[in-house]
């Protein structure tokens, strides 16, 4: 079969020949008919692949402190083995796709060859013709859903996975920072929930798709500090969704002071971590993390 693989070491993408999956006790294997691209995780996944070593460490200098700690437990060898699985060797890329079962494990009664299933989890629901998938990681799809709408079934758990960590309710005022894939849908099912969703993008063509996809309003993070942050009749958001991608912790900041005193944010998307204390302490903000649980 082929498949989809990234080469560490060129930041080039291959299709691969590569052997048919098998069954086992607990997996399923299926015949992928739709393959979801979530371009921002593999996009982050691309570009950290091309910038190399050096612009790796420059992008994430705690890796320095990781490496002198790893030298100082198992001397260069450790180090070297560290940098080796982050800058060399084959990975597969995807997370998320829809197909139907050919062959299922013998502990696996529920799920039949034939039937049509959503498959998740880096690692196992790949970009490739066929996947070997934990049963625990698909669900039956419904016969009125195409392929195409079955493959966003992860992201749309991710998605509300995020919005139930915010505890967000009827009424309220949410922002959603980062109006990618995943803050796209955060916004749809915030919408739905009853929620005034306002949008943050830096880009403009995001913004506008934002729009689409129930915001009452869009800003960039420029805007957004000065538009949203509680002052006069502003109250500041009761709760923010972080969607974005990026190194910088920015976002985090940028939570911080739109959110309301006492608000909720939540972190679904992958920044920087570092918290701005002062800031975060005087509002008495609840921070959270919203977790992938597509791997086991």
């Amino acid at each position: 079969m082929k498949q989809v693989f990234l080469d560490k070491a060129s930041g080039q993408i291959s299709l691969l020949e590569v052997p048919d999956p098998s069954p086992s006790g607990d997996r399923i294997v299926v015949r992928v008919e739709a393959s979801l691209v979530s371009a921002g995780t593999e996009n982050s996944i691309l570009q950290e692949s091309r910038q190399g070593l050096l612009g790796l460490l420059r992008a994430k200098p705690k890796l320095l402190r990781k490496g002198w700690q790893e030298w100082k437990v198992g001397g260069w060898d450790a180090v070297r083995k560290k940098i080796a699985a982050k800058t060399e060797g084959l990975t597969e890329l995807g997370y998320s796709c829809a197909g139907r079962i050919v062959a299922a494990g013998e502990n696996i009664p529920n799920l039949q060859p034939g039937q049509a299933v959503a498959c998740a989890g880096s690692g196992y629901a790949v970009h490739a013709e066929y996947v070997s998938v934990p049963a625990l990681l698909s669900t039956p799809v419904p016969g009125n859903l195409s392929m195409e709408q079955a493959a966003y079934a992860t992201i749309g758990a991710i998605a509300i996975q995020g919005v139930r960590q915010s505890q967000a309710r009827l009424g309220e005022e949410v922002a959603v920072v980062g109006l990618g894939l995943v803050g796209l849908l955060t916004t749809q099912i915030l919408a739905a929930t009853g929620c005034r969703v306002v949008g943050i993008d830096p880009s403009e063509e995001a913004r506008h798709r934002g729009l689409g996809c129930g915001c009452r309003a869009v800003f960039s993070p420029e805007e957004a500090s000065g538009v949203l942050a509680p002052a006069g009749i502003m109250q500041g958001m009761d709760a923010v969704v972080i969607c974005a991608a990026t190194n910088s912790s920015e976002p985090l900041e940028l939570a911080g002071k739109i959110a309301r005193s006492q608000g909720r944010i939540v972190m679904v998307g992958a920044t920087g971590m570092t918290i701005p204390r002062d800031l975060y302490y005087q509002k008495e903000l609840t921070f959270r993390l919203s977790r992938n649980r597509c791997n086991r």
